[in-house]
């Protein structure tokens, strides 16, 4: 069973818990995330602005974190405050049971256009439902609700929409999310509800937040934290699928059609991507392919290289070494060095000692020759 479980740093004097912006599909959860992180972006101490989620959703989730000071009847340096949406088009249930579990307060973004009544209250059901399978009743925690898309010219009064959720003990703020209106002010609140609750735990008053203490000198960056996340929702150490913010503000760019037929999937059409990984230069798609002949689905993984078809593969090659030939030592050695055996000396590789016998012996008989041809 998950739990929200806020953070205190001892090392740091320092904080950290999540506020978890929830509500139905268009109710604007993804953007108080981004203004608020717009508005807050000035100070040195904001993060910045990512995107993650499972790669079937249309829409991902925002994140983002910054510090404030702690109150003075904290005893802390400082507050980290993580900002995390968690969207209506974020269909996976896995995905949203999680990081509801891990929220120590809840921001609910209600629609105030008449056609969302009903998504209003079916949104505010599950998280009743969420809330309860991670241990704790939604009664209990810090919550703030938001009534967004009141600057539409047929929306309902904050207080109908209130009442048909039946969350009248939580305080309620009117928004207009796009120009900003109502955005730093609930947030603003959901803190103040936040340090309250913890400030009731760490004098031993009933609190639904909880507290993990550690000692860590350095401190994690906001992506770091997020991979941590990530880790935890797949269940495996993966990176993850982050998308920058400057990335997805990027122009839309050329598009390259690239044919493929692997000839042992002939007859088979994509149906489905399972995902997408970047190794090096090159992109990972994992896709199921269907067969046309009604047989079972195969799970296909192409490679997009990064290089002209042409290209050489790439091949490890050892390091070449420079030597200074005025400190070599094979500077004293001969170019070539041959090698002969014993067996193949002959008659004339005889030792200095011989051929200097032989050259004594020769002259004196030479010498005993001329002496007898001059003195016969």
């Amino acid at each position: 069973m998950l739990r929200a479980m806020a953070l205190l740093n001892f090392a740091h004097r320092e904080l950290v818990a999540r506020v978890v912006y929830f509500g139905p599909e268009g109710a604007g959860c993804n953007t108080n995330v981004e203004v608020l992180q717009q508005r807050l972006e000035s100070r040195e101490t904001t993060g910045e602005l990512l995107a993650f989620g499972p790669t079937e959703d249309g829409e991902h989730a925002r994140w983002f974190e910054y510090r404030v000071g702690a109150p003075d009847e904290l005893p802390l340096a400082g507050v980290r405050v993580q900002v995390c949406s968690i969207p209506g088009k974020m269909a996976d249930p896995m995905w949203r049971e999680r990081l509801v579990a891990e929220a120590d307060c809840v921001v609910f973004v209600a629609d105030a256009r008449p056609s969302k009544t009903r998504s209003n209250i079916d949104a505010y059901m599950e998280l009743e439902r969420m809330v309860e399978q991670s241990g704790r009743e939604l009664a209990d925690l810090p919550v703030v609700v938001q009534v967004n898309h009141t600057d539409h010219p047929h929306s309902q009064s904050a207080e109908k929409v209130i009442y048909d959720l039946n969350a009248g003990q939580f305080p309620s703020f009117e928004s207009a999310a796009l120009s900003g209106e109502g955005v730093i002010a609930t947030q603003e609140a959901a803190s103040e509800l936040l340090l309250e609750a913890i400030s009731d735990l760490l004098r031993g008053r009933p609190s639904n937040v909880h507290l993990q203490a550690t000692y860590r000198q350095r401190r994690s960056t906001d992506l770091e934290m997020l991979t941590a996340i990530m880790d935890r929702l797949t269940g495996e150490q993966v990176p993850p699928d982050v998308i920058f913010a400057e990335y997805r503000a990027l122009p839309a760019g050329p598009s390259v059609e690239l044919a493929f037929q692997p000839e042992e999937f002939i007859g088979s059409r994509p149906v489905h991507v399972l995902g997408t990984r970047v190794e090096g230069d090159s992109i990972v798609v994992e896709i199921v392919m269907d067969r046309l002949s009604g047989e079972a689905p195969r799970r296909l993984s192409v490679h997009l290289m990064n290089r002209p078809e042409n290209a050489p593969q790439l091949t490890r090659q050892t390091h070449a070494v420079k030597v200074d030939p005025q400190n070599s030592p094979s500077m004293a050695l001969p170019e070539v060095i041959e090698k002969r055996r014993a067996s193949d000396r002959g008659s004339q590789d005889l030792p200095p000692v011989a051929y200097g016998f032989a050259g004594i012996v020769g002259g004196a008989v030479l010498g005993l020759l001329i002496g007898f041809l001059l003195f016969a």
